[in-house]
């Protein structure tokens, strides 16, 4: 059942979605207002979003996930929409995470202050017969009760403040685009709120995990592309604003730990990350 007296719009950027993705779209619907899929493949999927409150959005080019979000929550407030909620295609939200997020912001709304509501993440991880599994590792911890961003997952905030901080920066393309919001928020004076109680299942790409001495390290695994992006746009925000931004800071030099120990195709992704790092001076 739909939280009332509050139009909550979720948020959802598809690229090349399967059926699974349809499966999620499914959930995501029964317990918003309205559900708004932007489609950045080159091919119509109308049929992932064939559900009575979603709205299917194609592009018909890879415009990158800012700009896509941009088109959807435009839309969204547009068509009067109070609360927006971004999910990832892959997101798998439980109904019970959905309605908090709703309630949340809707206690947000009546504070009238600028923030946004995000839940905690567990991982998705694929078997060696690419079934999903569900597991209980977490991105966040208890320690991290006030954190400088929260990934664009599950993020949820007010149409005002979308409005306040002038949505999201098309130059990033993908990658970075959660920090960057997170940023003009918080010097905006605006907070992050985490319920840590309440959970989103999010498959963070092809990460690996690899046990050293029995410690768990996450390897990303990202496609030279991705790795372009991230340190792209990583040191273009650094050289943005500055000495602020340290709170917000990736740390590259893990992924090029990740990359030089534990993962294929080296040469080609440490050239991305060269590559990335030289064009973000010209940004």
């Amino acid at each position: 059942m739909k939280t009332k007296n509050v139009k909550s719009a979720a948020v959802v950027v598809l690229y090349n979605p399967n059926q699974e993705v349809r499966c999620n779209i499914e959930e995501y619907r029964k317990e918003f207002y309205r559900v708004y899929c932007v489609d950045n493949s080159l091919k119509q999927n109308k049929r992932i979003a064939d559900f009575e409150n979603a709205l299917y959005i194609p592009l018909y080019k890879n415009t990158g996930i800012a700009y896509a979000l941009n088109v959807g929550c435009k839309k969204a407030i547009s068509d009067g929409c109070d609360t927006i909620t971004l999910f990832d295609q892959d997101t798998f939200c439980p109904a019970l995470t959905a309605k908090e997020l709703i309630n949340q912001m809707n206690k947000e709304m009546i504070n009238g202050k600028l923030a946004v509501v995000a839940p905690n993440i567990k991982y998705i991880y694929r078997d060696a017969n690419g079934k999903r599994i569900l597991s209980e590792d977490e991105i966040y911890n208890e320690n991290s009760s006030m954190p400088a961003w929260v990934i664009t997952a599950g993020s949820t905030f007010r149409a005002e403040t979308y409005k306040r901080l002038k949505g999201f920066d098309d130059k990033l393309f993908i990658g970075q685009i959660d920090c960057e919001f997170c940023y003009r928020l918080k010097h905006s004076l605006g907070d992050i709120r985490l319920l840590h109680k309440f959970y989103i299942y999010q498959e963070l790409g092809n990460t690996k995990i690899k046990k050293i001495f029995k410690k768990k390290l996450h390897i990303p695994n990202m496609m030279a592309m991705r790795y372009y992006y991230l340190f792209r746009n990583e040191i273009y925000l650094r050289k943005k604003w500055g000495k602020s931004y340290e709170p917000f800071k990736i740390r590259l030099y893990k992924y090029f730990g990740c990359i030089i120990f534990f993962e294929k195709e080296k040469k080609k992704k440490l050239r991305a990350c060269m590559k990335g790092a030289i064009d973000a001076l010209s940004l």
